[in-house]
């Protein structure tokens, strides 16, 4: 199940920020995401491929 985490702008404190943050980078599900999207970065070129298109 996604984490869903909501922090009100106008309302945040520092110590709800954090605690927000964690939550959202303990969570299964957000760690398995970031991992496809770094495994898709690297079959897609990943870095190399921006470098290589940026170089003069």
């Amino acid at each position: 199940m996604p984490v869903l985490v909501r922090v009100e702008s106008d309302t945040v404190t520092v110590d709800g920020l954090r605690t927000a943050l964690l939550q959202l980078i303990g969570s299964a599900d957000v760690t398995a995401r970031c991992a496809d999207l770094r495994r898709e970065q690297r079959d897609e070129g990943g870095v190399e491929q921006i470098e290589a298109a940026t170089r003069p």
